[in-house]
């Protein structure tokens, strides 16, 4: 491959949608804590991590998707220091599974909705799985 034809393939996959979305969900993530301070409420356990990857998984691409799944984590870790480190890479990996097994359900049922239920589940158990381990 020439670097032409990465660069094609990269503006393919970033269209004006995808960052309003990126730019939206890094906001929401440095947002949350702050809210949840002043307000007394916990929004952290909304998930907001959940909900902003299961909106890229409907108005962006595969590849935002999962990037969103790493970067999010990341960027909360960088900005509030929360969560630890080891936790970072557990919720990670639980959001990537996360898109990964919705990918594959969907692809097989044609059930976006059950599909969804379903990889959230079971990510679920991994996630507390690698906490209990």
């Amino acid at each position: 491959m020439t670097f032409n034809t990465i660069s094609k393939s990269l503006q393919q996959r970033i269209s004006v949608q995808t960052v309003i979305i990126d730019l939206l969900a890094l906001g929401v993530i440095l947002l949350v804590p702050t809210l949840s301070h002043l307000t007394g409420f916990p929004f952290y356990f909304v998930e907001p991590m959940r909900i902003i990857l299961v909106l890229a998984l409907l108005f962006s691409s595969r590849f935002n998707a999962f990037a969103l799944a790493v970067m999010l984590p990341l960027f909360s870790f960088l900005v509030s220091g929360y969560p630890a480190p080891v936790k970072m890479a557990i919720i990670m990996a639980e959001l990537s599974l996360n898109v990964w097994i919705y990918l594959a359900m969907v692809r097989f049922t044609d059930k976006p909705f059950i599909s969804m239920f379903s990889a959230i589940l079971l990510s679920k158990f991994f996630c507390y799985y690698m906490y209990w381990m």
